[in-house]
């Protein structure tokens, strides 16, 4: 795994040892505020991978732009490896569907009221003929 140190030198890459120990270090400074309970759990630097494919697939970010993004072989390993979907991203997505059945709801029911007054102006415009005799 290679990690940069720098924006401005990209070239020296940070030994994957060192940025455990810095996580590790971060994490028991934000541990001694919380209780037992709620302790932050340790994480590999790996993980950042996984935020990082998962956040540019919830920013609409092309699956094979992640893949190169990622240096993956296959689509299939980006997508089925290194992607979540976050329960707030689900609903998300719901809504959308629900914004779009609401949609055609709404218009069906618009259709439905047109041909309505359609056929009731044709009925006003019937002149009904008495039978003579």
């Amino acid at each position: 795994m290679r990690i940069f140190c720098s924006l401005q030198n990209m070239e020296r890459p940070i030994c994957n040892q060192i940025l455990l120990d810095a996580i590790k270090r971060i994490i028991e400074e934000i541990n001694l505020c919380r209780d037992e309970l709620e302790q932050f759990e340790m994480f590999s630097p790996h993980c950042f991978r996984h935020t990082f494919a998962t956040r540019c697939f919830e920013a609409g970010i092309q699956p094979k732009t992640v893949q190169t993004y990622l240096g993956h072989a296959t689509l299939q390993m980006t997508m089925d490896l290194y992607t979540s979907v976050l329960e707030n991203h689900k609903q998300e997505e719901m809504q959308k569907l629900e914004n779009v059945l609401n949609d055609v709801f709404e218009c069906g029911d618009d259709i439905l009221e047109e041909r309505f007054r359609q056929e009731q102006a044709a009925r006003e415009k019937v002149i009904p003929i008495k039978r003579l005799g």
